[in-house]
């Protein structure tokens, strides 16, 4: 089934929106953002802060997501339908794996997204199409076997999808294959991180246009 990947992959990709739309676009809007930049400190200083407070939000919301599934059969008579589903202790290192990086990936995307902004109006339009984004590898996973080509681990929102598939499925990817997309995650967040930071340092971004 495709559903558990996706509302996985959903879950790491909004839980620290709240957070990362709020601690960027909202602290502009209440004129909280100017004061706070003028303490010595690096600009990268502050958004890695508002960054990491969001992907920490996005890691306990996919952690705790991660249970609910693993107890759905205990409230849900699934074999009953013709369903069997099962999320036991083996599954549970590979979801973390495939999906905490992710977390790190997204919440520095929403970050980013939100300080480009003009207003939450213009934001939730861009969220709006970022929620559309984790339904391509599920949609392409419904009509074409993806299989495990290395590229694939390579490409955001692609790789972890496909971690949590072959995992919940009850394959075991290679470590390298949560190592490369891991790393994508990672070198992204990196590079969205600096980029919200520069973006930190235009006037226009501060006070609003």
């Amino acid at each position: 089934s495709i559903f558990v990947p996706l509302l996985l992959l959903w879950t790491a990709l909004f839980g620290g929106v709240g957070i990362a739309a709020d601690s960027t676009l909202g602290e502009r809007e209440r004129a909280s953002l100017e004061p706070l930049l003028l303490n010595p400190a690096p600009r990268l200083v502050f958004v890695g802060g508002k960054w990491l407070a969001a992907a920490v939000a996005a890691m306990a919301s996919t952690a705790l997501t991660t249970v609910l599934c693993a107890n759905l059969a205990r409230f849900l008579a699934l074999e009953e339908i013709g369903i069997r589903f099962r999320i036991g202790p083996e599954h549970i290192t590979g979801i973390i794996a495939a999906a905490l990086p992710m977390c790190l990936f997204s919440s520095a995307l929403q970050s980013t997204v939100a300080t480009l902004a003009r207003s939450f109006k213009e934001a939730q339009s861009y969220m709006g199409v970022l929620v559309l984004l984790p339904m391509i590898p599920g949609v392409l996973g419904a009509l074409y076997p993806l299989g495990n080509a290395q590229w694939m681990y390579a490409t955001p929102m692609l790789g972890p999808y496909v971690l949590l598939t072959n995992v919940l499925g009850g394959q075991r990817p290679a470590m390298n294959a949560f190592l490369v997309s891991a790393g994508i995650s990672l070198v992204s967040a990196a590079i969205l991180v600096r980029i919200t930071a520069t973006l930190f340092e235009s006037e226009r971004i501060v006070f609003g246009r």
